[in-house]
Formats: structure tokens, sequence, C-alpha cells
């Protein structure tokens, strides 16, 4: 009895990982009827394969719509996230899929409120309708995205956030002069090249660290990317009118710029 026992688990645990391996082959192909045999064989909808990237996060990379269907509707967890690319399934699918987009938004996928103004702002339309249709979004990521619309000329996008309620966000009152102040080359640790601050359009434009940025100001010290400004910060600190550096502050990192040795 107590072979039997031994071997019906070992038997039952061949399966399930059978299961699991099929599940991620077929998730690469787009194959729903492999993707559907081989949940209802037992495969675990969230089981992870390399780089803990799950059946749902692959559907998303290839852009097959009805497998993440599937698995959303079969409980698949919308923020898949893989540890290789450090991309989730919504940024996988945003420049790909904006079927899969809206199905990932749908079901409460994090990361659309970055996807949003930078849409709006690069005028991606189809991306903004997809996302405005589907995603729940606060009255500040509306506020927000509006204001890279209209910055960025974006006129029909601009309309289209207005009507699903997004109003225009008070501009600050800043000297002219004090802006042009903090316009130079900057250094920081360990950052091979300088940076350089630019004031371009009422925009601080910061080129380095292998690209451009842009920020728009919240007050005389603070400004927040167009792009991501729940995220995404320079913080001057000034000595009277004198610039003594700013932080580069976003999700993944913060450095110390200083001005440049003259």
């Amino acid at each position: 009895m107590r072979l039997a026992l031994t071997v019906a688990m070992l038997l039952s645990t061949f399966c399930l990982a059978h299961a699991a391996d099929d599940i991620f082959d077929a998730a690469r192909r787009g194959d729903l009827a492999a993707v559907k045999a081989a949940l209802d064989a037992g495969a675990p909808v969230d089981a992870k394969w390399r780089y803990d990237q799950t059946a749902l996060y692959i559907a998303a990379f290839r852009g097959h719509a009805p497998v993440v269907q599937l698995l959303l509707e079969r409980g698949a967890s919308p923020d898949a996230r893989d540890t290789f690319y450090k991309m989730s399934a919504l940024d996988a699918a945003a420049g790909k899929n904006v079927e899969i987009l809206g199905l990932l938004v749908a079901k409460g996928a994090k990361g659309g409120e970055t996807l949003l103004p930078d849409a709006a702002a690069s005028g991606r339309k189809i991306v903004v309708e997809t996302l405005l249709a589907n995603g729940k979004w606060s009255q500040n990521v509306l506020d927000e995205t509006l204001l890279a619309a209209e910055i960025k000329k974006q006129p029909e996008i601009a309309a289209m956030l207005r009507d699903a309620g997004a109003k225009p966000l008070p501009k600050p009152d800043i000297d002219p002069a004090l802006l042009a102040a903090l316009a130079g080359r900057y250094t920081a640790p360990n950052v091979p090249t300088p940076a350089t601050v630019v004031l371009e359009d009422g925009l601080l434009k910061l080129n380095g660290l292998g690209r451009a940025f842009e920020y728009r100001p919240l007050d005389a010290k603070t400004f927040v990317s167009l792009t991501q400004p729940a995220t995404d910060k320079l913080i001057f600190e000034m000595d009277g009118k004198n610039v003594k550096g700013f932080d580069f502050v976003n999700a993944f990192t913060k450095l110390r710029f200083t001005p440049e040795a003259k």
C-alpha cells in the first residue's frame, strides 16, 4: 500500500511538472487549446519559468491576446514580471499589442499610470484610447497626462483626456531668471560623463545618463518628469541665487549632481 501511494505521488508530481512545461511552450506558440489543456491537467496558472517568467508574461511578450485572456480568466496575475529584462507583462504589451494592454489594465495591472502620460506625450493615440477605456485613473493621473499632451502639442489626445475628466493643472509662477540659473553642466560620482541641463519651452531638459529627460516645474526647486511625474524628479539645492547641485531621483536610483568645476 505504502509503495503504491509513493508511486502515485511521484506520478502526480511528474504529470504536474510536465503540464507546467507544456503551458510555457504553448503560451510561446500562442496555442490556446494547448494552454487550456495544460491548465486542465493541473499546471499552476502562475507557474514560473526562467527569470520568473509566467505563461501570461510569455504570451503578452509574444502578442498572443486569446492566450492572455484565458490565463487572466483562470486567475493569472496581471502583474507578472521577469527578472532578466525587468519588464512587466504590461510593459511587454505596450509596444506590441493594445488588445493585450486593455486586457491587463482591465484586470488592474500596475504601471498604467506611467504608460498613460508617456503615450499621450508621444502621440500614441490608440494606446491612450485603450488605457482610458479599460483602466481606472485618479484625477491626478488624468490631469498630469493632459498637461503632458498639451506641452507636447497633441490636441486630439488632449481633447480625449478632457472628455475623460482631466482638468488643467495650475502653472507655477517662477522667476525666469531663477530657471535660467539652473542651466549648466553637472557631474556625479561614478557617472563617466557630465550631464547638461538646459531650459527650453518652459521645460528643463537633462541630457545625460545615456538619454534625454524632460521635466516641468512644480516650484522653483522641484521638477517632475513630464511623462513619469509620480516617480522621476529633479530636486535642486540653492544657496541664494547659486546652484549647489541637484538630486536625480527615480523609482530605481538617486544620484547627486553638482556643478562641473570650471
